[in-house]
C-alpha cells in the first residue's frame, strides 16, 4: 500500500470525497506504472466504494465492474465476492433485478468455492430476500434454508435468529400466519438470550406489524412499544425513526390520531437530534398533513 493510498483512506474518513478520489487516482497512476494487477484492482474497489458513499450508482457501477473483471483475472475470490456483492447492491438501486441476481449469484460461487460458509450465508440471504420480492417463493426458501442448515450446524444463535427471521417473513409472504408467528417467537427467544438488542427489536417490530395485519390492535401496539424501547437500548435511531413514522402512519389508518401522535412526537425529537435530514423532515410533514385530514370519530 502506497502514500496516496492511506492519505485517500484518511480522508474517506472524514468523509473528504474530494481529496480522497485525488489521493486513489495517485495511487493508481503509480500502481498502473508498474502493472501492479493487484494493486490496480484495489484502487479501483476504493474508488468503488467512495462513490457508492456518495450514491453515485454509475461510477460506482463502472469502477466496481474494473475491479471484478482484474480480480476474476487474477482469481482473487474473495475480492469477486466483494466486488459482486457491490454490484448487487448498485443493481439494486438501479432496479435493474435480473442483473442484481445474476451478481448476488457470481458471489454466491465464488465463496462457495472458497469454502467459505458466513459468505454463503450472506449470498444466500440476498438471493432469498431478492427471489421473495420478485415472487420466486420456492427459490427463495431454498436460499432461506441453506443459510439457516449454516447457523443451525456453526450453532450460532445470533445467525440462527436472522434466518428464523427470513423464514418468518416467507411463511407471512405465504399467507401462513401462525407458521410466521412461530418464526419470530423463535427468533425473538434467541435474540433475547445472547442480549441481541437489535435483533429482539426487530423481532417485536415484525410480531407487532403481523398482529396489526390480523387486527389485533392493542397486541401490536404493546409489540411496537417493546420494539421501540430496545431500539432505544441498542442506539438504533435510523430503526427507531422508521418504525415511529411506521406505526404513526399505521394508526392513523385506523382514525386514531392521539395514538399516531404519540409515535409522531418521538418521530420528531430524533429527527432533530439527526439535524433534521430533509428526506426525514418531509416524511414527517406528509405524516401531519395526513394526520389533519383524519376524523377519530368515524
Amino acid at each position: 500500500m502506497n502514500d496516496y493510498r492511506n492519505m485517500g483512506n484518511l480522508s474517506m474518513q472524514k468523509t473528504d470525497w474530494a481529496n480522497a478520489d485525488k489521493f486513489y487516482k495517485n495511487s493508481l497512476e503509480i500502481n498502473n506504472k508498474t502493472n501492479n494487477q493487484y494493486e490496480i484492482s484495489e484502487d479501483h474497489r476504493n474508488r468503488g466504494n467512495l462513490y457508492l458513499q456518495k450514491e453515485d450508482w454509475g461510477l460506482c457501477e463502472k469502477l466496481s465492474l474494473q475491479a471484478l473483471k482484474i480480480a476474476e483475472e487474477i482469481k482473487d475470490l474473495r475480492n469477486v465476492c466483494h466486488d459482486s456483492r457491490i454490484l448487487g447492491k448498485v443493481y439494486a438501486e438501479k432496479k435493474s433485478r435480473n442483473k442484481q441476481e445474476e451478481y448476488y449469484k457470481k458471489a454466491l460461487e465464488a465463496s462457495v468455492e472458497l469454502k467459505d460458509e458466513v459468505g454463503q450465508q450472506v449470498d444466500h440471504r440476498n438471493l432469498g430476500e431478492l427471489c421473495l420480492g420478485r415472487g420466486y417463493k420456492d427459490r427463495s426458501e431454498n436460499h432461506f434454508k441453506a443459510s439457516l442448515e449454516i447457523s443451525l450446524r456453526t450453532a450460532d444463535k445470533k445467525e440462527i435468529a436472522t434466518d428464523y427471521r427470513h423464514m418468518g417473513n416467507l411463511s407471512f409472504n405465504n399467507g401462513n400466519r401462525t407458521e410466521a408467528e412461530k418464526y419470530y417467537r423463535d427468533a425473538l427467544n434467541l435474540t433475547l438470550e445472547v442480549g441481541d438488542k437489535n435483533g429482539t427489536a426487530q423481532d417485536y417490530t415484525y410480531i407487532g406489524n403481523l398482529k396489526f395485519k390480523d387486527g389485533n390492535v392493542d397486541e401490536a401496539e404493546e409489540s411496537f412499544d417493546k420494539a421501540i424501547d430496545f431500539f432505544k437500548e441498542s442506539n438504533n435511531k435510523a430503526g427507531l425513526l422508521q418504525l415511529l413514522m411506521t406505526v404513526a402512519r399505521m394508526e392513523l389508518l385506523l382514525s386514531r390520531k392521539e395514538q399516531s401522535e404519540k409515535y409522531l412526537d418521538q418521530a420528531k425529537i430524533i429527527c432533530k437530534e439527526l439535524g433534521d435530514p430533509e428526506d426525514l423532515v418531509k416524511n414527517i410533514k406528509e405524516i401531519e398533513k395526513v394526520k389533519d385530514t383524519v376524523d377519530q370519530n368515524r
